[in-house]
């Protein structure tokens, strides 16, 4: 089996602030800075600022639509002063209803946008964006709660997103949770920076949203009797005489992600690794592919889940290769990747040409393990990132 993967967002002291399209924009005249240069702190003003939802990076599909995919139903602003305290001014929770001509995007490269008024101060800031906190299925309710309880950047940061249903990999409505930071220019002081001025402005820059999901797509195209295909280099003729699968299984669900991405897993640095990962109950759900009877899809989301290989892996094959117990059986522990990376396991009923049978068949029930990752070709990447599109062409 040959896979690859196609990889191809208060009164008079308080000021009022727009966040538009998901893009924020900035203009600040002289008078907003003090003699010394520096943004005055504190002052009533009024600005405008955007918000874009990326579309996901394709690495082919089904599940949710593609617009769904794109869907802002609500947003969570945190505003933070630069010694990371929350400012109270801003921060909070806003529904559809205050997001004004809300356009959805699409994967064609158009952004989801909106108009969003909200009140602040002037100053030095950093600001974040969490998009659909209400109705998902990482936590609902509970998420929007927990950022009701964040006073400082460094809690927003340990703040993770938890599966409502552990092992859940579908994904029913159109509310997939993103988050962001507020983005102007290349020469960002840190994440989120935004030195909101101390007078009515638009702010030039944007929140890039971006989904803590990644959507995985698996398509099976087995070779069939009377069909060619190029194999490394080699011309290859197809055996099979009927192939259907029966049934997909995901196993090492990853149950939490940090809402905020970090260079580690939440799943393997909060609590017991062991609890942080589920497999899916066996599915039977396969799409058949409207060009070619003979080719079966199925998709799933699942939140991030990086894992490092190691035995200085080289080939496919070992990627797939378990350690041997005492009585020479597979132990299902994998030589050449860390535990807890994510793989699907597929079965199916096959026949194919087989010399030497009496009918020339051989039937059989077979199983086939394939863990993710794979990316260019990579035997050694064993990664699902978030907010990209995954093809594996079985």
């Amino acid at each position: 089996m040959k896979k690859q993967n196609d990889i191809l967002a208060l009164t008079k002291k308080v000021l009022g602030l727009a966040i538009l399209s998901f893009l924020f924009n900035a203009c600040a005249d002289e008078d907003v800075f003090d003699k010394k240069g520096e943004v005055i702190e504190g002052i009533p003003v009024e600005v405008e600022f955007n918000f874009a939802a990326s579309s996901m990076e394709k690495i082919t599909t089904r599940g949710l639509s593609d617009a769904e995919e794109f869907q802002v139903n609500d947003l969570y602003i945190l505003i933070f002063n630069l010694d990371g305290s929350l400012k109270k001014e801003g921060s909070g929770f806003y529904s559809s209803e205050d997001i004004i001509g809300a356009t959805t995007g699409s994967q064609n490269g158009n952004t989801s946008k909106g108009t969003l008024k909200l009140n602040t101060t002037s100053g030095k800031s950093l600001i974040y964006g969490i998009a659909n906190v209400k109705g998902n299925d990482l936590g609902g309710e509970t998420l929007r709660n927990e950022l009701d309880k964040v006073k400082t950047l460094s809690e927003l940061n340990a703040l993770t997103a938890t599966l409502t249903t552990a092992g859940n990999v579908s994904r029913a409505s159109a509310t997939l949770v993103m988050s962001g930071t507020y983005k102007y220019g290349n020469d960002q002081e840190q994440p989120g920076y935004c030195a909101i001025p101390a007078q009515n402005a638009t702010l030039e820059g944007k929140i890039m949203l971006s989904r803590l999901d990644s959507h995985i797509t698996f398509r099976i195209a087995p070779l069939m009797a009377n069909e060619t295909k190029w194999v490394s280099g080699k011309q290859v003729k197809g055996r099979i005489k009927s192939f259907t699968p029966t049934n997909w299984k995901v196993y090492n669900v990853p149950v939490k992600s940090y809402l905020i991405a970090q260079n580690e897993d939440a799943a393997d640095k909060i609590g017991d690794a062991s609890k942080n990962y589920n497999e899916t109950a066996p599915s039977i759900r396969f799409d058949a592919d409207p060009a070619n009877k003979n080719i079966h899809n199925f998709d799933f989301y699942m939140l991030e889940n990086r894992k490092a290989s190691k035995n200085n892996i080289k080939t496919y094959e070992q990627r797939e290769k378990e350690e041997k117990g005492s009585e020479g059986q597979n132990s299902g522990i994998y030589t050449y990747v860390e535990p807890n990376a994510t793989f699907v396991e597929i079965k199916a009923h096959i026949e194919i040409e087989k010399e030497g049978t009496d009918n020339g068949i051989r039937i059989a029930d077979v199983t086939y393990v394939v863990h993710l990752g794979y990316v260019g070709n990579n035997a050694a990447d064993f990664n699902s990132l978030r907010n990209k599109k995954y093809t594996y062409n079985i």
